[in-house]
């Protein structure tokens, strides 16, 4: 058939998907960075603005939130350094005792508690798929940590409460983080779905494409070649079967081993791919049986095989040099009057047994297919 070998098909799909991963990969630093960086900067911003404000508290909650900062900047190391699952860790875990402390401090008016239910988008989205466990436990402690500041935090038990006015301005700005950041977070897990999907095809077509492909020949297996047959006998396309068998195989693999063997097959295939027609196909039955698909003209289609044939027995570059030179042996078949493919290739079968009983190094065109 027209375009890339089956060989040539799997490496592509393989390499779509390495890149795929790669980009993927990248992509998902990216956002891990940014988001650790742009955490940083708030909890910075935090830590000047209680630093201007008079009190004890208020000097406290800045150090806390220049530790917060500080454990963002930590995390920032571990993704820059590669260990993503770490700093993934530490993008929502890190606020989790801050923002405990400043509701003790301030009480839940103080709105802080936003910055974990930015968590509920932040966890799906920057800590990879299979670290399920670790999804898990950080979710959890981040529903804890705000049943807590809901239930235990109010204002009449804080340890100093910041003035209605501030408190709200407070409030009000964390609301409007959260929403950006919740947006932003919804955004990109959209997005990640997407690109999951994509690579979840990409690994589908891989899988399928490596089920229909000889790994040691790279040409189509049984499978492939089967439901090409089966589509060009359900559209009525005349077309000819060849069985390609190796002279003397056994006695490569008994005599100089099944390395040389394997060797030999790989020499075959590569000869009758370079050696095709435009239209035909080449592919891997089984042991040292190649079946060769030659769509046209039966008599066209014995001439092409024997040209292989020639080929093979001629071709010494990439043979194995103990068993130069190396022959085979075909049998033709036309498929004819709506047959059963299966019984084309018996009949090729048995044209093949006739070549091997006349001799071998021969194609030998079914009787049928003369008539």
């Amino acid at each position: 058939m027209p375009g890339m070998t089956s060989a040539d098909r799997l490496l592509r799909a393989q390499e779509k998907l390495l890149l795929a991963r790669q980009r993927d990969s990248r992509r998902r630093g990216i956002e891990l960075r940014a988001y650790l960086v742009l955490a940083m900067v708030l909890w910075l911003g935090f830590a000047v603005y209680f630093l201007k404000l008079p009190g004890a508290s208020q000097q406290w909650a800045a150090v806390i939130a220049l530790v917060c900062a500080l454990g963002f900047g930590v995390g920032l190391m571990h993704e820059v350094m590669g260990r993503r699952e770490t700093a993934a860790i530490y993008s929502q875990a890190v606020p989790i005792i801050p923002v405990l402390l400043y509701a003790w401090i301030f009480s839940v008016d103080a709105g802080f508690g936003s910055y974990l239910i930015i968590g509920a988008l932040g966890v799906p989205v920057m800590v990879p798929e299979n670290r399920q466990r670790t999804r898990v436990v950080l979710v959890a402690l981040l529903i804890v940590a705000t049943v807590l500041i809901q239930v235990v935090f109010v204002r009449s038990a804080a340890l100093e409460p910041l003035p209605i006015h501030q408190s709200t301005q407070i409030a009000t700005f964390s609301r409007a983080v959260m929403s950006v950041a919740l947006f932003a977070l919804a955004m990109l897990l959209n997005r990640n779905a997407r690109v999951r999907r994509r690579l979840d095809l990409d690994e589908l077509m891989l899988s399928e494409e490596a089920a229909n492909t000889d790994a040691l020949t790279g040409l189509p297996n049984r499978r492939r070649i089967w439901t090409v047959v089966g589509d060009l006998a359900a559209s009525e396309t005349p077309f000819s079967l060849a069985l390609v068998d190796i002279d003397h195989f056994k006695v490569y693999n008994d005599t100089y081993g099944h390395d040389c063997g394997d060797a030999t097959l790989v020499h075959v295939s590569r000869v009758l791919t370079a050696n095709t027609r435009e239209d035909d196909m080449v592919g891997r039955w089984g042991g040292e049986e190649f079946v060769v698909i030659l769509p046209g003209d039966v008599d066209d289609a014995w001439a092409a095989v024997d040209r292989m044939r020639g080929m093979i027995a001629h071709s010494h570059e990439g043979a194995p040099a103990d068993i130069r030179p190396v022959t085979v042996s075909a049998g033709v078949a036309q498929c004819v009057d709506d047959e059963d493919p299966w019984t084309t290739l018996r009949r090729a079968d048995r044209a093949l047994y006739e070549a091997k009983s006349g001799g071998r190094n021969r194609v030998v065109l079914d009787v049928q297919a003369r008539a």
